[in-house]
């Protein structure tokens, strides 16, 4: 069981997160991040 997250961060505060997980891969392109808690709204 392999698992891998990938920020790319070229349109900040948004940026697309791609989570891989056995083989598969989601890709959630325009995450938030808030700035001041730094948390990420999805």
């Amino acid at each position: 069981m392999k698992s891998a997250i990938h920020l790319s961060n070229s349109d900040l505060p948004f940026i697309e997160l791609t989570v891989y997980y056995n083989k598969q891969s989601i890709r959630l392109p325009h995450v938030l991040i808030e700035q001041k808690s730094r948390t990420l709204m999805l």
